[in-house]
């Protein structure tokens, strides 16, 4: 904490490392701290916030993704993956715990394609949906130009943008379900190889010094 002097009151305030920071409640959506959170940011793979939203408000969880040719162009170096293949084929359910834990990269572009498919749509019209939806929200400094967050000059949000976008979430239990697991395993299938992944937020792991009950 730093000390702020307030009409001649001395008022502890939190200081943040991060360049951008915001906390609002989650019911009313005030703001209760704030530092920059308006200033465009580049989102990485906070981006797949938004793309689990959509999936949730579009698609069933027992929706089939399938990992096209397309999927996989998103793949570098330093790129989060767990390897799928193209003609794999997974479930909705199966494909958020993927990209929410394990931050995959094709299987996000995936969700994007199949979010889109379900509305008789392409993979532009999730972006485009992406960007409506933020502006809905009441967004006002964001452009998405794909579903897990790419780096990108023309992909940018800001930590408000994105705070309204975690808050939506909250009317999906199924989002904290997901969050909160330890462990998760894709089975193999006749499509697809097994797939096994792990929590890597340490305030989720029990025995690790930053857990939080």
């Amino acid at each position: 904490f730093s000390t702020v002097s307030v009409y001649g009151a001395q008022l502890k305030r939190p200081v943040i490392t991060a360049k951008s920071g915001i906390v609002l409640d989650g019911n009313t959506g005030k703001i209760l701290y704030s530092k920059y959170a308006h200033y465009r940011r580049d989102p990485l793979s906070t981006t797949k916030l938004l793309t689990a939203l959509l999936a949730f408000e579009y698609c069933d969880m027992s929706a089939e993704v399938v990992i096209t040719p397309e999927c996989l162009t998103c793949l570098g170096d330093g790129y989060a993956s767990i390897g799928m293949k193209e003609g794999n084929v997974i479930s909705m359910e199966q494909a958020l715990y993927a990209m929410l834990l394990a931050s995959s990269n094709e299987v996000a572009y995936a969700v994007g394609e199949t979010v889109a498919k379900s509305q008789g749509e392409d993979y532009q019209w999730f972006l485009d949906e992406m960007n409506r939806r933020v502006e809905e929200l009441g967004g006002t400094n964001s452009n998405f130009v794909n579903a897990n967050g790419v780096q990108d000059e023309n992909h940018y949000t800001c930590a408000r943008d994105m705070a309204l976008v975690a808050k939506e979430l909250f009317n999906y239990p199924e989002f904290f379900t997901i969050c909160q697991t330890t462990n998760y395993t894709i089975p193999a299938s006749a499509t697809t190889e097994e797939h096994v992944f792990q929590q890597k937020h340490e305030m989720l792991i029990p025995g690790y010094s930053d857990y939080y009950e």
